[in-house]
């Protein structure tokens, strides 16, 4: 086991790159940046600090047949610090309060707290879990669940196969999968979703045009008491059951809300909150 301490009054920029194994990255309210690394090439992760910058990299895997380095990185540093992680296969997670972030994995499960400033993910295999982004988010996964409760800007989330579910989001959001169930429970802007094989469920859609397009699953909207709704709505085969009534033209400025529904088999029921 190797651990290091650095002096970082200041949040931190970290980065960490590791073949396999494990990233736990803490922000807390202190003044130093703690490392600890474990596992049995532990004395061969390099950790540096250069400025405001603090750097762990792991032992590269030589050859494809090369034996793989399995190690624990456990962090803690000052809140409102960035992180930039690149793993081959590994969980990360980042627990409390972060600025911006930067995930690249592989394969492993992806988890994360807050973040006050753009989230980009991307990972081959593995579930995501981030609570709250007030930034722009950008996810791509090949297969593997996506939970997000909150995003304050704008979101775009895209797998393979996997279930998508997003709290509440505030500005445009586009979700794709390629099979797996889609669920926004609030959503107050432009809204895009598209599924091959899949369930899609807008819990609330306040403002903005929703536009859906999936080949099998059945879709859901609910739009709030009193907002006027203009919709365009087909399905090859399957049934329509609309129960929003008449609202009338929208006055100026008064929120509206505007539907374009698509399916190739799949119910699609639009009803009022």
């Amino acid at each position: 086991m190797q651990e290091y301490t650095f002096e970082t009054p200041e949040p931190v920029e970290l980065f960490a790159e590791i073949g396999s194994g494990e990233i736990a990255v803490t922000a807390d309210e202190v003044a130093t940046t703690q490392v600890r690394i474990e596992g049995s090439d532990a004395d061969d992760v390099m950790v540096t600090q250069k400025g405001r910058t603090i750097s762990i990299v792991g032992p590269k895997q030589r050859g494809v047949f090369g034996r793989s380095h399995s190690i624990t990185a456990t962090v803690t540093v000052p809140t409102g610090s960035d992180l930039a992680t690149k793993t081959g296969s590994a969980d990360i997670s980042a627990e409390g309060r972060f600025g911006q972030a930067q995930i690249q994995s592989g394969s492993g499960q992806v988890e994360g707290g807050t973040f006050t400033g753009d989230v980009v993910v991307n990972t081959g295999s593995g579930e995501v879990t981030l609570k709250e982004v007030l930034g722009d988010l950008r996810i791509k996964s090949g297969s593997g669940d996506v939970e997000v409760d909150r995003v304050a800007a704008s979101c775009s989330i895209s797998t393979g196969s996997g279930d998508i579910e997003l709290g509440s989001v505030g500005e445009a959001a586009s979700l794709k999968t390629g099979s797996g169930d889609t669920t926004i429970k609030e959503a107050g802007a432009d809204t895009s979703l598209t599924t091959g094989s899949g369930d899609l469920d807008v819990q609330a859609l306040r403002a903005g045009a929703l536009k859906v397009k999936a080949a099998s699953g059945d879709v859901e909207v609910a739009i709030p008491s009193g907002t006027p709704v203009w919709t365009e709505v087909s399905t090859l085969s399957g049934d329509v059951d609309n129960d929003l009534p008449s609202a009338g033209q929208p006055a100026e400025g008064e929120p509206f809300v505007e539907l374009r529904v698509t399916t190739v088999s799949g119910d699609i029921h639009l009803r009022q909150l």
